[in-house]
């Protein structure tokens, strides 16, 4: 059934891919410079959930509402990151 499944998925993932591969970039060392800036934000999101009080700033990070924490979106992003470079 597995397998099936994948060969029912694949012109699907194929499709995406086409859409995609347009808005690759070059990469000059290496880094994926766009789970760098999901990284970044998952940060931002750990600082304004940790001001004290109600803030403005919750309409940016959620105000720690989300399925989710910040905290456990930066480490699973940095934990996909290690399994990519260290595959």
């Amino acid at each position: 059934m597995d397998d099936r499944l994948g060969v029912a998925l694949k012109p699907a993932l194929t499709r995406i891919t086409e859409w995609l591969d347009p808005l690759a970039y070059g990469r000059s060392n290496g880094r994926d410079l766009r789970l760098d800036l999901l990284r970044g934000f998952a940060v931002l999101a750990m600082l304004i959930d940790h001001i004290g009080g109600q803030s403005p700033l919750y309409a940016v990070s959620g105000g720690d509402q989300f399925f989710t924490s910040a905290a456990e979106g930066f480490v699973a992003i940095s934990g996909f990151l290690v399994g990519h470079v260290y595959r």
